[in-house]
C-alpha cells in the first residue's frame, strides 16, 4: 500500500513524521512503500497535482488509503488505516 508524504523543508514536524513514518514501513515490511514528496516542489508538475487532489495545505501531510492527515500524526492512527 502507498503512503504519500508530503513535507516541508527545513520543516520540524515534517522531520518528526519522516522517523514514524520509516518505522511504519519497518513494521509492514513489503506491504508499504512512503513517497515523500516536497510539497512546494514547482519543477514537477505531478506533485502540484496531487497537492491539489489530496487538499494539502501545509507540511507536513500523510495519505493513507484516502485518507488525508494534515499535521503530525503517530503510528496508532496510521495503523489503524493500514
Amino acid at each position: 500500500m502507498p503512503i504519500v508524504f508530503f513535507y516541508g523543508i527545513d520543516d520540524e514536524a515534517s522531520e518528526r513524521q519522516g522517523f514514524i513514518l520509516e518505522e511504519i514501513s519497518r513494521g509492514y515490511e513489503q506491504q508499504v512503500v512512503v513517497l515523500s514528496l516536497d510539497k512546494d516542489y514547482k519543477d514537477e508538475p505531478l506533485v502540484q497535482a496531487l497537492v491539489r487532489n489530496f487538499n494539502v495545505s501545509s507540511p507536513p501531510a500523510t495519505v493513507v488509503d484516502g485518507h488525508v492527515f494534515e499535521g503530525l500524526v503517530y503510528t496508532g492512527p496510521l495503523n489503524a488505516t493500514l
